[in-house]
């Protein structure tokens, strides 16, 4: 059953300027603790940013419709990982209750999040 859907596509330049210019801030502003840790482990982090700021734009994408979702905050949407490597999203806060509030009847949440496409290339990343 598909509910809502949301696609999106970031350049990776576009998400390692800022981190080049802000830092820190800016990381801890889009991520949470545990999506910084994973991206900066690996070889290309701006590779691994770009594709969660595609994920969670797509996310709120599928989320939106009232006004309540535009409170949702960016660590609201967390990418993570599970034992084999493949991608969930976990929501948090404002982004949950939007779920819940969204569909108004009980929902297994964790198994729609549970496999968002995440697409890499050199130059973009797709969600």
């Amino acid at each position: 059953m598909i509910i809502a859907v949301g696609i999106d596509l970031v350049e990776i330049a576009r998400i390692e300027k800022p981190i080049a210019s802000k830092g820190d801030h800016a990381l801890r502003k889009l991520f949470t603790d545990a999506e910084r840790t994973y991206a900066m482990s690996r070889p290309r982090p701006g590779m691994h940013f770009a594709a969660r700021v595609a994920a969670k734009e797509a996310t709120y994408k599928a989320l939106r419709g009232t006004h309540q979702a535009r409170a949702i905050g960016w660590r609201e949407l967390e990418v993570t990982l599970e034992w084999d490597g493949s991608p969930t999203l976990l929501l948090h806060g404002g982004a949950a209750k939007r779920a819940i509030v969204g569909l108004l009847t009980p929902f297994p949440w964790e198994q729609f999040f549970k496999d968002p496409r995440l697409f890499h290339s050199r130059i973009c990343e797709y969600a």
